[in-house]
């Protein structure tokens, strides 16, 4: 700020009596110039979205102002100013002259520059910024919306995505040479380099917004959506994303959770450990007297924020916040991230966002493809505090009233959103849906969005029908030679309730055709109360069975390779029916009774316990059971988003989720062989430990107290693949041991970036630490042993199961380095118990593929 110098005059004193007289008027003078509202939007010249908070002012005068969330601003100045200015923290100044002509009309397009803070001056005594944080954290509990028993709210939410920085290679291409011409053609913003932004998204949403703190709960009731998108067929799961609720930061927290990622807030109750505070200014927010603080983290690679601070004088709340995170730090194919955040008191006294802005700027992977601006906006308004709804209202988190998606766009609907939205589109914004109308009619666009659909989910679309996955088409092992599979299932499109589902599958050496069909029917959506019908008959492995390998593709398609010998196949025929409900929030029950026969590819047999004509026991070579099976599963803060047909769980999950699960198996129903008894218990969660990365671990128990065939029992999962796979036991040979009573333990910490992002060389790989542990305690009682026989009737050695030492666990340690070349983890695994024995691997490397940012 300047500081108003008057020289004192050097002539003689008769004019002092004039000059003080000058100066006693002056400031009515003053006061009584006419002013010149100056008004006009800041803007950022690589992405034409808003810059927040900027600050506008006359240079070399106290004329000055900040813009709002939408960077719009109003200032009054003297007529005789003749230029003003915009700066923000992390853009260059910009200065423009004050054309009369002009009608005081401004709109500023600052640049991108480094974050620079202003030189510091080291005085006795503390740094004057950390009084102010003492103070805010002091007056946390009082400002934080945790106080609040409840609050709600009305809420516009805006998404778009643009694709942007558009490779030389890239835009040379067919396909992009026509999108520019159409982007040309309508007019639509080109970014500070000169290149098109290519709209390919944009949503609309009107919802209101219910939450509870004790417990809590949250529920979004979506009332009107709008979406325009390439690529975009069905539009339930995407009403579904682009409401409020997935974008509302509290930064009181501690940790916000955002792209994966733990990131420490500036107003954490550890402030002065993360991040560096210096106070830049105080003055009006609004009718806030506030203190403007600058934020740096203490390390720039951590992924932390960058950015302005405005706390009130008088409650110490936070009034307003610019933050950023920038390319420095450790995440994946994120060149940056803005948030934006205005908030205002409640009746109550606790702050709540009003508006918010978040851009998240994606940079391309490699010269073949292009980076994504996504862009998100939320107003609210209509608040009321502390009238808590009652639990049950809350059992849908997600609630999409029946006309929210009109089919036409009339003239009554486009004069409702100009009535809905707290600011009227910007002309870029205009046309952002013409353009997108126009680019996803180009053939070779109707191309390329096909082919997407088949790589990200496998299948290709034919009307109501959808052809794949593609990873099963083909595989080779030694039962069945080359084997060829061909499968199915019904969207949306022909049906809202019924789901069909199935394959046909053929080998060349067996020479078996192998199948599975499956029906399901949705009955009620809301409790997702589902009821299914399956027959199956098809190649399965006892190393595999009743094992999930779903959560890794390369393991699940390498189990279909080579030779299956030492995996026990055997020919698995199955009948399942099958019902499903939510009994109420977070409780789901699901009910199975499923027929299976057991037909064997190898020297098997157990004893039944009867004797033949010759007195000898009799030796069964297959069996027949008949079971029924309860599981309940309680995830208390699960969020379950419905597409298409389908119902799929997102985001994290701070408590333990369980699932119980009770088998029964039948003697003598429906041609089954023996009656057993199998309970099982499993507990997953994942732990956020901010800086140190996040644990996740996964606990589960089982007990089979019954006297059955070992395919009957639990066979723990081992690999001897090149492919690493969380819930196996990667240096565990497959079908190595058995068990009737068993606990495990897998657990995986990621260290994100700390430990390698501190030493120079390898901080510029953006490599990570991972390290688990596996560990294994089970047994098996004799009976299950003696009642496999060493030898079949024709003379044959029978080969049996091993069973671990009940005082001894298995277990198994790996350290790794995840994110190379940002898509590749390599693990080295040590095998420390259970060493005997000529296959046993005592050490292994182990490679998968994972896209994490």
């Amino acid at each position: 700020m300047s500081t108003l110098r008057i020289k004192r005059p050097t002539s003689s004193g008769k004019r002092l009596p004039l000059f003080l007289l000058l100066v006693l008027l002056a400031p009515a003078a003053w006061a009584q110039a006419p002013k010149l509202t100056l008004t006009g939007r800041v803007l950022d010249a690589e992405t034409n979205e808003p810059v927040p908070f900027a600050t506008v002012f006359v240079p070399g005068t106290r004329m000055g102002t900040t813009s709002d969330v939408d960077g719009h601003f109003k200032l009054a100045v003297e007529t005789t100013a003749d230029s003003l200015a915009a700066t923000a923290m992390g853009f260059q100044k910009q200065v423009k002259a004050i054309r009369r002509a002009a009608g005081g009309q401004f709109t500023f397009v600052l640049k991108q520059a480094g974050v620079q803070l202003g030189e510091v001056t080291v005085r006795p005594g503390e740094n004057p910024a950390w009084a102010v944080m003492r103070q805010m954290v002091a007056h946390k509990n009082q400002n934080s919306p945790e106080r609040l028993t409840a609050y709600e709210y009305d809420s516009y939410s805006k998404i778009e995505a643009d694709l942007s920085h558009l490779s030389e290679k890239l835009r040379k291409q067919k396909v992009v040479r026509q999108i520019r011409a159409v982007a040309d053609s309508l007019g639509v913003g080109k970014d500070e380099e000169g290149a098109v932004q290519v709209p390919v998204f944009l949503s609309e949403s009107v919802s209101h917004l219910v939450t509870r703190t004790s417990p809590r709960l949250r529920r979004e009731e979506i009332q009107r959506t709008r979406v325009a998108g390439v690529g975009v067929q069905d539009g339930s799961v995407v009403q579904q994303f682009i409401g409020s609720s997935f974008q509302e930061f509290n930064l009181y927290d501690n940790f916000l959770s955002a792209l994966g990622k733990q990131i420490p807030s500036p107003l954490a109750d550890g402030w002065k450990l993360l991040y560096n505070y210096e106070l830049l200014d105080s003055g009006l927010v609004g009718h806030d007297f506030c203190y403007q603080l600058a934020v740096t983290p203490k390390t720039k690679r951590d992924a932390a924020f960058t950015g302005t601070i405005w706390l009130t004088k008088a409650q110490y709340a936070l009034r307003q916040a610019r933050l950023e995170i920038g390319k420095d730090a450790d995440i994946n194919f994120v060149d940056r991230v803005t948030l934006s955040q205005e908030l205002a008191p409640t009746t109550a006294g606790p702050w709540l966002p009003i508006k918010t802005r978040i851009l998240i700027s994606f940079v391309p992977v490699g010269d073949k493809l292009s980076g994504m601006l996504a862009k998100f906006y939320v107003s609210n308004s209509g608040v009321s505090v502390n009238q808590p709804r009652p639990v049950a209202y809350f059992d849908s988190p997600v609630a999409v009233a029946s006309d929210a998606a009109p089919l036409h766009r009339t003239a009554q609907e486009e004069a409702y959103w100009r009535t809905a939205r707290p600011d009227s589109l910007t002309v870029q914004e205009r046309m952002v849906t013409v353009m997108i109308d126009s680019v996803q009619k180009l053939p070779l666009v109707r191309t390329y969005i096909d082919l997407a659909e088949i790589v990200v989910n496998g299948y290709k679309t034919f009307g109501p029908v959808d052809f794949g996955p593609l990873p099963y088409l083909y595989a080779h092992n030694s039962v069945e030679g080359h084997r060829m599979r061909v499968g199915f299932r019904t969207n949306p499109g022909f049906s809202r309730n019924w789901m069909l589902r199935g394959y046909v599958a053929y080998g060349t050496h067996d020479g078996r055709f192998k199948y599975d069909l499956a029906a399901d029917y949705i009955i009620n959506r809301r409790t997702w109360t589902v009821v299914g019908i399956e027959r199956r008959e098809d190649l399965d492995q006892v190393a595999l069975l009743d094992n999930n390998v779903d959560d890794n593709p390369l393991f699940e398609a390498s189990t279909r390779w080579g030779e299956l010998a030492d995996r026990r196949p055997f020919l698995h025929r199955q009948n399942v029916l099958y019902a499903q409900t939510d009994l109420f929030r977070h409780f789901t029950q699901k009910v199975t009774f499923r027929n299976r026969g057991f037909d064997p590819l190898y020297r098997f047999g157990y004893l039944t316990g009867d004797q033949t004509d010759t007195g000898q026991p009799e030796v069964a070579q297959g069996f027949t059971a008949s079971e029924l099976q309860v599981e309940s599963t309680y995830a208390p803060d699960a969020t379950f988003l419905q597409t298409g047909n389908r119902r799929v769980g997102i985001g994290l999950r701070r408590w333990p989720v369980f699932r119980a699960r009770y088998t029964v198996g039948f003697d003598h129903f429906l041609n089954s062989s023996f009656h057993y008894h199998k309970f099982n218990l499993n507990i997953s969660q994942q732990i956020p430990m901010g800086i140190l990365g996040y644990g996740s671990y996964v606990v589960d128990a089982g007990y089979i107290p019954s006297t059955v065939p070992y395919p009957v029992l639990k066979t723990h999962l081992g690999n001897e693949s090149v492919f690493y796979n969380r819930l196996s036991f990667n240096l565990m040979n497959y079908f190595e041991f058995v068990s009737d009573t068993y606990a495990t333990l897998y657990y995986q910490h990621h260290f994100e970036g700390l430990g390698l992002s501190r030493i120079p060389g390898i901080r510029a790989l953006k490599w990570r630490l991972v390290a688990t542990t596996n560990l294994l305690w089970g047994g098996a009682r004799p009976g299950n042993r003696d009642i496999i026989p060493g030898f079949d009737p024709s003379g044959n050695a029978i080969p049996a199961f091993r069973r671990l030492d009940s005082h001894i666990p298995y277990a198994e340690v790996s350290y790794g380095i995840e994110n190379i070349f940002r898509i590749l983890r390599v693990d080295f695994v040590h095998r420390l118990t259970y060493l005997d024995g000529p296959d046993v691997r005592r050490f292994g490397v182990k490679a998968s593929v994972q896209f994490r940012l």
